[in-house]
């Protein structure tokens, strides 16, 4: 599955009841449970026995669990809540129609597009689970074109952390906004002294986000 080795394969069918028990839940989300969520799967288990990566300092094991759901939809909700009631650390795979939706937690909820299910092919890479963890990260939250950045050349400066790269990625979508709304309100101000402060605003604005675009 996903592309994973066959030694960390488990396929083993969870009853819904038996998994949303143990879990936090309101009624309605329980509800939303049992109606949006088919089938849950313990797809996967990533750890040094079965992959031969050894644990980490924060990382011992992933555990990557598939959930059926009935419409293209992945339920944010629902997900979180299971990642929530799971010590280690979980990768969730939405299925639907022969697509899947990836989906982890790393400082929120992060959820991947929708994918033809064969055509998805996770790398399990480095030399601690810690550093695995990190790699599948960024497999499930940037594209295969974004990932390449991360990977420093000799002149480059050191390559951003996974978490840095988040960051980034919200700045980036800040600074956006940012410059849409300075620009409305540019346009429409009447006031030489307003639109020269909003002019400046936008173009400091502007610089920033070629900046961390580039």
């Amino acid at each position: 599955m996903l592309g994973l080795p066959s030694t960390v394969a488990v396929g083993r069918v969870i009853p819904k009841n038996a998994f949303y028990r143990n879990l936090k839940m309101t009624s309605a989300l329980r509800d939303a449970f049992t109606h949006d969520v088919e089938k849950i799967e313990m797809a996967a288990s990533i750890k040094e026995a079965t992959c031969g990566i050894p644990a980490g300092e924060h990382v011992a094991e992933v555990v990557v669990l598939a959930l059926d759901v009935r419409g293209r939809e992945v339920p944010c909700d629902i997900v979180a809540a299971v990642v929530r009631g799971i010590p280690n650390k979980v990768l969730v795979a939405c299925r639907h129609d022969g697509e899947v939706a990836l989906a982890l937690v790393r400082q929120q909820l992060q959820v991947g597009e929708w994918t033809p299910e064969g055509d998805v092919r996770l790398a399990l890479r480095g030399a601690t689970l810690d550093e695995a963890w990190d790699a599948l990260c960024e497999q499930v939250i940037f594209s295969d074109e974004d990932a390449d950045e991360a990977a420093p050349t000799s002149d480059a400066a050191p390559a951003l952390t996974v978490d840095e790269r988040i960051e980034r990625g919200r700045r980036i979508e800040a600074l956006r906004r940012d410059v849409a709304t300075l620009t409305r309100k540019h346009a429409k101000e009447k006031q030489i002294g307003k639109r020269n402060a909003l002019f400046k605003q936008l173009k400091a604005a502007k610089r920033e986000l070629v900046e961390l675009e580039n």
